[in-house]
């Protein structure tokens, strides 16, 4: 009996075949009921039918009973179980991933497109056939087993009220700054026994000339700081947050001027030594300065200035301490001359979101 070939021929009748369909075919070739095959092998009849129902697998320690009753060897019958698990298992995860693209079809979307614009996933037309290979990718970016696990690593995104922001994109942001630190080795953050000092940081920092001593003077500091593309949907600037005992400083570096970049990392700083190891950090394009985080940064970065007379010195100021001039506004308004208020409210009037303080 060429059993082989008779799985062939079930197999192309149906991509999935159990083995007890084989088995089931064979008892019919050798005259042999469930009954008597239960009786010659030691197995209930109840056990044998829901082996050829397919309801329960072939075992190893069946196979090899199987093996003494007829001349099939237990390494054939493994062998289709084995295959037979395989498929199975492939098509599960098949429906499991189609019913995630239907569940979380735009924002996947939104997500493969900042990815593989930026080169960290393949690029493949986005439909039905490559739904599987492009779930898999994500997957492997982000680490988890479904694209609805985003929300359990980053609940910090989730619970926020971001208006006309892509919660999965920006995660995807942060993750690829997070695989930067995986593969980074720091010494533990020291910007909090610095914490009266900020004006020395600053001051170090702003006489630095490119990113890769910035990198360098952080680094020292326990701070690493990552430049990352700008991903679409997320309109994200900077962002900090404690991980373990250092600090990760993320900077969208795309399109933005040199105040602005400078800001962002004073900024986070400033948050950074402010709240300690309580919260995490975000600055989006646009978005207003709180009142508090004003009143500390004119407190450290002003600590010696009692007066601005000209727009000269309002402009050296700006550029010295890498603050943007609608920002340091702000910060030093009430220390302005009346001629300079003056000039200050023509020229930036349009820029300025007001918080009185």
């Amino acid at each position: 009996m060429n059993v082989k070939r008779i799985y062939k021929e079930k197999l192309e009748e149906n991509d999935t075949v159990h083995p007890g369909k084989i088995l089931s075919t064979v008892l019919l070739k050798y005259n042999i009921n469930q009954k008597e095959l239960s009786l010659r092998i030691g197995l209930t009849k109840k056990a044998i039918n829901e082996i050829i129902k397919g309801k329960n697998p072939i075992t190893k320690k069946t196979s090899e009973k199987l093996e003494k009753v007829f001349p099939i060897s237990a390494s054939f019958w493994d062998s289709i179980q084995e295959k037979y698990d395989l498929s199975i298992k492939k098509k599960s995860i098949k429906q499991a991933i189609l019913k995630e693209i239907k569940d979380y079809k735009k924002e996947i979307n939104k997500v493969y497109v900042n990815l593989t614009e930026n080169n960290l996933i393949p690029e493949i037309k986005f439909i039905q056939s490559n739904y599987q290979e492009i779930a898999l990718n994500i997957h492997r970016f982000f680490g988890i087993n479904s694209f609805k696990y985003i929300k359990n690593i980053y609940q910090d995104i989730f619970n926020k009220n971001f208006n006309k922001i892509d919660k999965y994109s920006l995660s995807a942001w942060i993750r690829l700054g997070e695989m930067q630190l995986m593969d980074n080795m720091m010494s533990d953050c020291k910007l909090i026994q610095v914490k009266t000092k900020i004006h020395l940081i600053i001051k170090q920092l702003k006489n630095l000339k490119n990113i890769e001593s910035l990198e360098k003077t952080l680094g020292k500091l326990g701070v690493l700081l990552v430049c990352l593309p700008d991903f679409k949907n997320t309109n994200i600037q900077s962002y900090s947050k404690w991980v373990n005992n250092k600090v990760l400083l993320l900077i969208n570096s795309e399109n933005i001027n040199e105040d602005d970049f400078f800001f962002n990392i004073i900024y986070q700083i400033v948050n950074i030594i402010k709240n300690q190891k309580k919260s995490i950090h975000y600055h989006f394009i646009n978005s207003k300065y709180s009142k508090e985080n004003i009143l500390f940064l004119r407190k450290k970065l002003l600590k010696n200035i009692k007066k601005i007379d000209n727009i000269r010195e309002f402009n050296r100021i700006a550029k010295d301490f890498k603050v943007p001039k609608h920002i340091l506004k702000k910060i030093c308004y009430n220390i302005c001359s009346k001629e300079l208020k003056q000039i200050l409210n023509s020229k930036l009037e349009k820029q300025i979101t007001y918080i009185n303080i």
